[in-house]
């Protein structure tokens, strides 16, 4: 299949760089690398192998021909990229936080839930599936048809049919008997094998997470570990994402790894270090982001933090004071807080500073505010 090449680093600018190409580009780069792990089922451990390596290449695949042709894969392009840029420009950014626009939030769902629709249904059937056999996925007619239902999406209501073709074309069947349904792929033959391995796991907060990364291998031991996240951020800032680790969890803090909801565009991997019930420092990373987060508990601790740094160093204290930008939404989190230049009014949520791709320096600095806080 022509486009798989696009998951490489580096890749050769595509043909129209916009938002769904770039939504696609990003489900294929957030997907697990292949690890085969078998679980403990009545199904020969041959086929459960070659099932796997199948449905991953199958969904691999289907992320890289959807990137080289969204067309044909019924994905709204212009529309979002095109409103957009007409947008009036000079918006200012501190009035807009968390101000949400109607129609990008219209236009934007619509083409990710375009994007969602083949790997959600997959997951649909199997999750729904009663029996698996000789690569043969058998369900009841009414547990077909909630499967199919389920894929009534707001912003897709009404078109779902020929994205069921487009599954079809892609070698995936779906033959119906008065009582049953029967689910094969032409061209991937074991591969139901793979989507009943990680549909029928155990079940946990990571479950579907574990789909969507096609992680065989997380899906048996329960989530995601840090070097999960590492192997899917770009060099540096796999590096940046190291260096905080190895500095909170030599502090004792423990890293808890949020579950990412959907693997589209702004689905960013969101980890927090914990050490006693308190959040002390976390990230928001994703391969074309990472950022680095302080959190401080209230607005009176950013307010005495402030203070401190400026009494100690003002430059370091103009530092701090930038990773809180002035916020006037009128969001129910906004609140004031007194900086070495004064009051400001931030948004108050979660009460941290944000670090946008930190340099090494950054970093040390961040970590050193985090060791005076805690003193």
């Amino acid at each position: 299949m022509s486009g798989r090449e696009a998951v490489l680093w580096g890749r050769p600018v595509p043909p129209k760089d916009d938002a769904p190409r770039r939504s696609i580009l990003h489900c294929l780069r957030m997907l697990a690398p292949f690890r085969e792990a078998i679980p403990e089922c009545e199904h020969a451990s041959g086929d459960m192998a070659e099932g796997e390596r199948q449905f991953y290449a199958f969904i691999k695949g289907l992320y890289g021909e959807m990137y080289s042709d969204p067309g044909f894969f019924l994905i709204p392009q212009g529309e979002y990229d095109e409103y957009m840029q007409s947008r009036p420009a000079g918006l200012e950014e501190e009035e807009e936080e968390h101000k949400a626009d109607q129609k990008e939030s219209r236009l934007r769902n619509r083409f990710q839930q375009a994007i969602r629709f083949y790997a959600a249904y997959l997951y649909e059937l199997g999750a729904r599936a009663q029996s698996l056999e000789k690569g043969v996925l058998t369900l009841t007619t009414a547990a077909w048809q909630e499967a199919r239902k389920a894929m009534e999406w707001t912003h897709l209501r009404g078109e779902n049919g020929p994205r069921f073709q487009r599954l079809q074309a892609l070698g995936l069947d779906e033959r119906q008997e008065p009582k049953l349904v029967y689910v094969t792929s032409r061209e991937f033959p074991k591969m139901l094998y793979g989507l009943w391995a990680l549909c029928k796991a155990p079940q946990d907060k990571y479950s579907y997470m574990n789909y969507l990364r096609v992680d065989y291998r997380a899906a048996l031991q329960g989530g995601p570990q840090p070097a999960d996240i590492f192997a899917t951020l770009t060099p540096d800032r796999a590096q940046s994402a190291r260096i905080l680790h190895n500095a909170m969890t030599g502090r004792g803090a423990k890293l808890v790894i949020k579950p990412l909801r959907e693997i589209t565009s702004g689905a960013q991997w969101k980890g927090e270090y914990r050490k006693e019930g308190r959040c002390a420092a976390g990230f928001y990373a994703d391969p074309d982001a990472f950022t680095l987060c302080l959190y401080f508990g209230s607005p009176e601790k950013i307010s005495e933090a402030s203070a401190a740094l400026h009494k100690e160093n003002p430059r370091l204290g103009l530092w701090f004071d930038d990773k809180f930008p002035q916020r006037k939404c009128a969001c129910p989190h906004n609140c004031r807080v007194r900086l070495g230049d004064g009051p400001r009014r931030i948004c108050g949520m979660a009460c941290r500073a944000e670090i946008p791709e930190p340099s090494r320096q950054d970093l040390q600095t961040a970590l050193s505010i985090l060791e005076m806080a805690e003193g």
